[in-house]
Order: C-alpha cells, then sequence, then structure tokens
C-alpha cells in the first residue's frame, strides 16, 4: 500500500500541470537554433490519476466475487473523514461515507440493491490496530474481522452497512 500512495502522490504531484492537472506523454524538442518545446496533450495518460484514485477506494479482482473498499486508502483519510459517492462497480453504485468520531471513526457503505454473492473486503486504516472488540458493525449479519490484515469480510444481503470503530 505504501508503495501504491507514494505512485499516486508522485503522478499527482509531478507528472499533472498545476492548476488544470493536465498530463502531458512526452515533451519533443525542435529547432536547430532556437530550441522550442513541444508537448501533445496525451488522453492515455489522462486517466491514469482517476483510475489510481478509483483503485484506492473500491477495487474488483478479475474473475472474483470481492468488491474491496478503501483498500489503499490513507491512514489520515480516516481521522480526517472521507466521503465517495455512487463509485461504479460491477454490482451497481457504491457510496462510501467515512466520518471521525470520539476516538475512532463511523464508516457508511451504500448499495442500490443488495448482492449476496458479492463478498465486500472493507480495509479498515486507522493507524492504530483495530480488534473485532473495538467494531460494531449494522445491517449486516454475516461479517468477519481479520485482525492480520485489517479488513472486515461481510458476506450475505446488505444494502446498507455502518461500522463504527472506537
Amino acid at each position: 500500500v505504501q508503495h501504491y500512495l507514494l505512485g499516486f502522490y508522485g503522478h499527482l504531484a509531478h507528472h499533472l500541470t498545476p492548476g488544470s492537472l493536465t498530463s502531458y506523454e512526452q515533451v519533443t524538442i525542435k529547432g536547430d537554433i532556437v530550441r522550442r518545446y513541444q508537448a501533445d496533450y496525451c488522453v492515455p495518460v489522462q486517466v491514469v490519476t482517476p483510475q489510481l484514485l478509483r483503485w484506492m477506494l473500491v477495487w474488483e479482482p478479475w474473475g472474483e466475487q470481492n468488491l474491496w473498499v478503501a483498500r489503499a486508502v490513507p491512514d489520515r483519510w480516516f481521522k480526517q473523514g472521507f466521503a465517495a459517492r455512487e463509485i461504479p462497480t460491477k454490482w451497481g453504485a457504491l457510496s462510501l461515507d467515512v466520518k471521525p468520531s470520539a476516538g475512532g471513526f463511523v464508516a457508511t457503505l451504500d448499495m442500490p440493491t443488495a448482492h449476496p454473492d458479492m463478498k465486500l473486503c472493507l480495509r479498515l486504516r486507522s493507524g492504530r490496530t483495530l480488534t473485532a472488540g473495538q467494531l460494531k458493525v449494522e445491517g449486516a449479519k454475516d461479517w468477519r474481522w481479520d485482525d492480520r490484515d485489517q479488513v472486515l469480510r461481510i458476506s450475505g444481503d446488505w444494502k446498507r452497512i455502518s461500522v463504527t470503530a472506537r
């Protein structure tokens, strides 16, 4: 995750122009006596940062029924709070809202319809190690906390889940 975030922030800071967030694939030097630098706009490189941000928030491994949420979100985002609305997935749009609370945070996930075949993997990166006893999960009956990976694994029917971490 640390290397992923380094790549994301490095691309954001050093490969995009400030203000417009325009990316260029390469720069050509033209001219003999007077050199002119010419950069062409490149559509594929424009989608790198938004795609990396999407994978940071929501990732669906090929050929699996897993939906990873917040897998690479930085720890400090959980402390400050963040939200993303209607992120497209193969199961429908997912909305995620994380708000800081006394000594922890509350994460709420919403989907338009329930998908019992989907396995949700919610990575909770709060900067400290959480235990199952520090979690309160509402909206899902079948859930399991993985202490080692700090991942909440949820299966079964659900449309709205609220997770409180203390």
